[in-house]
C-alpha cells in the first residue's frame, strides 16, 4: 500500500496529555481534535481501499515505510538522492499510529500478532508512506535451531 504525500510529524506519544474530567479525575488521553488523531483518520481513510475480506492469522510480517520531503538546509547536490532521516519524530511513535489503525481497518486481530517488522524513515524525492504486511510462514526449527541456540 503507498500512500503518496508528506507523511505527517505527528505521532500517536505526541497527542498524549493529563486531561482533568469535570469531576476532577485525571487520565491520560488524546483530545479529539488532536493532530494525531486526524493523521490517523486519513491513514484509515486510505488503507480502506485495501482492507482484505477478513483479518489475517497468525504470526505476520509488517514493513513501513516513511519518506519525508527534504528539509531546506539540503544541498541542492543531494536533492533527488534517498537519504536517511535522523531527526524527529522518533521512528517507535510513528509506528504505533500505523499499527493501531492496521489493526482497527481489521488487517490483523492485534499487533501482538507481528512477529517480523521492519521500518525505515527517509528523506527522498517523493514523499509517501508505503507499507506491507504479509503472513509469516512456519519456522523449519530443524534448520534454524542451531542459530536460536548460539
Amino acid at each position: 500500500m503507498t500512500i503518496k504525500g508528506e507523511p505527517s510529524r505527528a505521532t500517536h506519544q505526541g497527542a498524549l496529555r493529563v486531561i482533568r474530567t469535570k469531576s476532577g479525575r485525571t487520565f491520560v488521553g488524546k483530545y479529539a481534535s488532536s493532530k494525531a488523531k486526524r493523521w490517523a483518520s486519513v491513514l484509515a481513510g486510505e488503507f480502506a481501499r485495501y482492507k482484505p475480506e477478513k483479518p489475517l492469522e497468525g504470526p505476520l510480517h509488517v514493513e513501513i515505510i516513511w519518506v519525508f520531503g527534504y528539509p531546506k538546509s539540503t544541498p541542492k547536490k543531494h536533492l533527488g538522492e534517498v537519504r536517511w532521516k535522523t531527526t524527529r519524530p522518533d521512528l517507535d511513535n510513528m509506528e504505533k499510529t500505523v499499527l493501531d489503525v492496521l489493526t482497527e481497518q481489521g488487517f490483523m486481530h492485534d499487533d501482538s500478532q507481528i512477529a517480523l517488522k521492519a521500518t525505515r524513515k527517509l528523506h527522498g524525492p517523493n514523499p509517501a508512506i508505503i507499507v506491507g504486511i504479509a503472513q509469516l510462514d512456519p519456522i523449519d526449527t530443524h534448520s534454524r535451531i542451531s542459530v536460536l541456540q548460539q
